[in-house]
């Protein structure tokens, strides 16, 4: 609000009254503006931190991924590993078949 006031009646021409209406608006536009543009800060800065938020999630769940991944080739590594050995003193536990030349 802007108030201009005199003990006397009258006292401001037309162009004056039309200058004090012109500044008068001009404030408004003013606190408007500042209104918006705080609130324009406060969303970039949440919108800044759930950008934040959600890359220090994503990190966490490719270092989980990671993780995961690692386990999964050492233990089939080890599987693979193991079914080899295995397989390998299975046949040398089995008895040798005869020699076709023995015939």
């Amino acid at each position: 609000m802007l108030s201009a006031q005199s003990y006397d009646a009258n006292i401001y021409t037309e162009d004056e009254q039309q200058i004090l209406s012109t500044l008068a608006n001009q404030a408004a536009v003013a606190i408007q503006n500042a209104r918006l543009f705080a609130e324009t800060r406060r969303l970039a800065d949440e919108l800044e931190q759930r950008v934040v938020d959600r890359t220090a999630e994503l990190a966490r769940e490719q270092r989980n991924t990671e993780t995961l991944l690692r386990i999964l080739t050492e233990a089939s590594s080890t599987s693979i590993w193991t079914a080899l050995s295995t397989g390998l003193w299975l046949c040398s536990m089995m008895p040798s078949a005869p020699s076709r030349a023995a015939s």
